[in-house]
């Protein structure tokens, strides 16, 4: 049987500030992959060049911090002086094991400046002052090599997150995966309705969205539209080549935020678990689960689309 591996290369670059969009459909992936007991996961992160890497024993301690809004946040505190401020998000970067994306170095500079509107003098030093911060980080941080790929593993099944899909597919990476990979699909608006976004956008989004269609072998969609539309465009593309397409159930996105929201005042409850009696599993909990059979089972016909619908 093939080991399930999950990309926390998403997580990581939003860092600790509340997810929102994609990253918090990415993270609760992460999060219930971090509380799934069926079967051992493993956890990997994508660097800049394609490469995979598995993550430390501290690394994962802090994953499941992240991912649980459990660490320290670039929040409350507006009243006291610039320079206080500053170092708290300055304290949050170096506690972390990676650096992280450029959203939050917004986010984080409108905090440390108080500026809302992201611009401004003071927006602009704080930003900066942020982002050589981290870039002396990165200098001064030892390099881990010698790690498992677990992209290069025949035996193995890969979620890869957008992040890590757009790393690849930008640099167009040859022979960066051998193992089989599943991805989540959100939709093709940038490919149905480009005028909806920017050309640059649309262009990476056709780019990507192409990778997936050719390296994936199965496509987690969040609706039954997504996967017919899915389906539709990868027969356009390359009919000789169709992903499988699961679909996650509908809403179950809201009743596991609801649930979440719940979890600090339960943690005591260990080994949560979620049953159809009780509560419908979050798409991410589903997609884990599809995956893990996927590793498991023969290759299906091609193009099928299933629901997954698995207790977790």
């Amino acid at each position: 049987m093939k080991k399930l591996y999950v990309d926390a290369s998403l997580p990581f670059r939003w860092g600790p500030h509340p997810p929102v969009g994609i990253p918090r459909v990415e993270t609760a992936l992460v999060r219930q992959a971090l509380r799934w007991r069926a079967s051992p996961v493993g956890f990997f992160i994508v660097d800049a060049q394609g490469r995979g890497r598995m993550l430390g024993e501290a690394e994962l301690r802090y994953l499941k911090r992240l991912v649980e809004g459990e660490l320290p946040q670039a929040v409350g505190g507006e009243d006291r002086p610039y320079l206080a401020r500053l170092g708290k998000v300055l304290s949050i970067l170096r506690d972390a094991p990676f650096d992280f994306g450029r959203e939050f170095d917004r986010v984080a500079a409108i905090f440390v400046s108080g500026s809302e509107k992201r611009r401004g003098i003071k927006f602009q030093l704080s930003k900066t002052a942020i982002r050589l911060f981290k870039t002396m980080k990165s200098c001064l941080r030892a390099r881990k090599t010698g790690t498992k790929d677990p992209l290069k593993d025949d035996n193995a099944v890969c979620f890869l997150s957008s992040a890590s899909v757009h790393e690849i597919a930008a640099k167009k990476v040859a022979g960066t995966t051998s193992c089989g990979i599943f991805t989540i699909m959100h939709d093709l608006i940038p490919i149905d309705f480009p005028h909806f976004v920017g050309p640059h956008h649309a262009r990476g989004f056709v780019r990507n969205t192409a990778w997936q269609l050719e390296n994936s072998d199965l496509l987690v969609c969040v609706s039954k539209y997504t996967a017919d539309r899915v389906r539709c465009h990868a027969t356009a593309s390359n009919p000789a080549r169709i992903p499988e397409v699961a679909v996650a159930s509908p809403g179950a996105f809201l009743k596991e935020g609801v649930a979440d929201g719940r979890m600090r005042t339960e943690r005591q409850s260990q080994g949560r678990k979620f049953d159809r009696d009780q509560e419908e599993p979050h798409p991410a909990a589903q997609g884990v689960a599809s995956a893990s059979a996927f590793a498991g089972r023969p290759a299906a016909d091609a193009g099928s689309v299933r629901t997954v619908g698995v207790d977790v």
